[in-house]
């Protein structure tokens, strides 16, 4: 049985409520004597005393974790395995969280009896939510959710300005692939992705405004990184006079058009589709970086493990991770908060998959 506050007075020879102003620094206006404070401290050693943070708690209707929900109407990102993705954001959420001292759940699905219990039934005290299909049925849900949230690779304007989020500049990072490959000489450049071929990107995205006004069909065929980075792509294909277009906007399974035609390099929507890139090559007798160069976007340790090494936009993963964390403890201990929208600049990481011209 769990040593109770009641025991370790009766050893130290004093009243609960002193015990309490001693070990959980409650009734302040009570005054412990030095002496005295070291005699409960020694006897709540000598009886193995533990405070009882569940029933803390629960006295204060708080749970002192957060959710970090993901994977709500599409695929789960693996922690292990894959492309090191999730994982390095966990890095940052678990890091911010217990910084702030709370815990984390890792939620890849909703858990309760209807959606709405199950992101307000009291698990957490507020949400991260990535990787959220906008469809409309988890738009009214969350809009019907008592819990803080903050998005997390998800723009505020997706939700109506609801929630703060925490994003990326895609087409900065684009910005960057797109330059170093130019600088290093190549111009046919084809971008490969894996979303479901009618996303296919043009010069005019809709902005993120516009998946509001959308109907629900649309909302749920409509991917707001694949517009930014793709349209990002071809915007920079043009201001760089490159001669590119949309049909240079491959999907994986279509791969047999980046090997069959003249391109000399793939910019691909994230590391993962580069590491499918690297194996339809090495079934094609294609040579990284000396017959194709690949460039990823995220650059994870999974770019590492490849051979050759991968060159990769860089997202700042953990912080962004690190950041949203810290949004939602400020919003859940009702601090000011006046940040929106927070957008993290990219870098690129070179390594060894871009051959120069």
């Amino acid at each position: 049985m769990p040593v109770t506050l009641r025991q370790v007075a009766a050893l130290a020879g004093v009243s609960p409520v002193v015990v309490s102003r001693v070990l959980h620094n409650k009734a302040l206006s009570i005054h412990v004597a030095d002496q005295t404070a070291e005699r409960v401290r020694q006897a709540a050693k000598e009886l193995g005393y533990r405070r009882n943070v569940t029933a803390v708690n629960f006295r204060a209707k708080q749970t002192m974790a957060i959710g970090m929900l993901h994977g709500m109407g599409s695929a789960i990102v693996p922690l292990e395995g894959g492309t090191k993705y999730l994982a390095s954001l966990m890095d940052g959420v678990i890091g911010g969280a217990f910084s702030n001292g709370y815990s984390v759940l890792l939620c890849p699905q909703l858990l309760g009896n209807t959606p709405v219990d199950a992101v307000s039934d009291g698990r957490c005290d507020g949400l991260i939510l990535f990787n959220v299909e906008l469809v409309q049925e988890n738009m009214d849900m969350l809009s019907r959710c008592t819990l803080p949230i903050v998005l997390l690779h998800t723009p505020a304007c997706a939700f109506g300005q609801s929630f703060p989020s925490v994003v990326c500049d895609n087409e900065q990072g684009i910005g960057l692939a797109m330059a170093h490959l130019l600088e290093m000489g190549h111009k046919r450049i084809a971008f490969i992705h894996d979303e479901p071929d009618d996303l296919r990107p043009t010069l005019n995205p809709p902005t993120p405004s516009e998946l509001l006004e959308a109907s629900p069909q649309r909302i749920r065929s409509r991917s707001y990184e694949l517009s930014t980075r793709g349209s990002a792509f071809l915007e920079n294909a043009r201001h760089l006079h490159l001669g590119l277009d949309s049909s240079d906007v491959i999907h994986i399974r279509q791969i047999d058009r980046l090997f069959d035609s003249d391109y000399t390099a793939a910019l691909c929507f994230h590391d993962g589709v580069a590491g499918l890139v690297y194996d339809h090559a090495a079934e094609r007798n294609v040579r990284i970086p000396a017959d194709l160069s690949v460039v990823g976007f995220d650059s994870t340790s999974f770019c590492d493990g490849l051979r050759p090494p991968l060159t990769s936009v860089f997202q700042p993963l953990k912080a962004m991770g690190e950041k949203a964390a810290e949004i939602l403890v400020s919003i859940i201990r009702e601090e000011p908060n006046e940040l929106n929208e927070v957008v993290f600049p990219c870098g690129f990481h070179i390594r060894q998959s871009v051959a120069r011209l």
